[in-house]
């Protein structure tokens, strides 16, 4: 068994991959960076559904706590409201129930509260907002405006940098504020896996060979075996996050029936359980030749970037009263 999983045990497992590394690295600079007034800069980090945003925060925050350990358990991590109707009190409750603050238990006034949460993230490393698309999607216009024209002036009054992580559509919350998109000009993606990128794919192999050591049983064949990584890619289809999912799937059935190795009819009932709608239509792991695999891999690859080129076409902004 690895270091890292001696560290976390199995289900902390996480690999530094280098769009995950990029992503570290700005966000250590964006909490370190001071403009000639004092001003930070913050930083936006986007990435598709289970493209590991969220465990990426959560693994920073411990490397910090090592690496910088003046920024050790400063970084306040909230999420957006729900609806619009919960407006700008939600989100300054979420600030105060992240600093874990009395306040946001209580029905203050609403300008006690905001002066409390003025204060949690005047104090705080950096205000880290996870899903930051949801300030934008189903949301009414004025509610969109008045949120980025509210983290706008929070940013501006306590010079504490802003983190936002949210798919693509961010990008387009951010740039409803001028001010706001000026703070945020640095970002940082996270991508799946593209086996037709050859930094991708290395990423990709180095990835799986790290999980091979981590894992507290063997894999038969190897995860690292060239047939073998092409119907784990086939699996996730690049996705970090499903890539975990069905590996843990198969590793906990393993060790539940008390065996040591994982092997081809157990990564064929994992594929099942865990995605049984894909499976219904293509199991990688089934008696199939490797081009059959390789067929659908492209055949994933076409279907996602069909979905990109209309990404942003059905968005809807509604006008209400927030």
């Amino acid at each position: 068994m690895g270091d890292d999983a001696q560290r976390t045990g199995w289900h902390g497992f996480f690999y530094w991959s280098s769009d995950l590394s990029r992503a570290y690295e700005l966000l250590v600079e964006s909490l370190l960076f001071r403009d000639g007034l004092g001003h930070p800069r913050g930083l936006v980090i986007v990435g598709e559904s289970r493209a590991g945003k969220s465990t990426f925060a959560a693994r920073a925050t411990v490397r910090l706590a090592v690496e910088y350990p003046q920024f050790a358990n400063r970084l306040l991590s909230i999420q957006p409201p729900s609806s619009s109707r919960e407006g700008i009190s939600r989100l300054e409750n979420n600030v105060l129930k992240a600093a874990k603050h009395p306040l946001a238990f209580t029905n203050a006034r609403e300008p006690e509260r905001a002066f409390a949460a003025e204060a949690m993230v005047t104090r705080a490393a950096g205000l880290l907002i996870d899903e930051a698309h949801l300030l934008y999607e189903s949301k009414t216009t004025k509610f969109q405006e008045v949120s980025a024209r509210y983290l706008r002036v929070m940013g501006n009054t306590t010079k504490t940098p802003l983190i936002l992580l949210g798919t693509d559509v961010v990008r387009k919350y951010v740039a409803l504020n001028l001010e706001l998109s000026q703070r945020l000009r640095v970002t940082a993606e996270l991508r799946r896996h593209d086996l037709d990128d050859a930094a991708s794919a290395e990423d990709f192999a180095e990835m799986l060979s790290k999980l091979q050591e981590a894992a507290p049983v063997r894999f038969m064949p190897p995860l690292t075996e060239h047939q073998m990584m092409l119907r784990l890619f086939c699996t996730c289809e690049g996705s970090r996050g499903d890539l975990m999912d069905v590996v843990t799937r198969a590793v906990n059935r393993a060790r539940r029936a008390g065996e040591d190795t994982v092997d081809v009819a157990a990564w064929q009932a994992a594929y099942v359980t865990e995605f049984p709608t894909r499976a219904a239509v293509f199991n990688p792991f089934d008696d199939v030749p490797i081009r059959a695999v390789i067929k659908a891999i492209a055949s994933q690859r076409r279907a996602r970037h069909a979905v990109a080129s209309s990404a942003g076409k059905n968005t809807i902004r509604r006008r209400g009263d927030g």
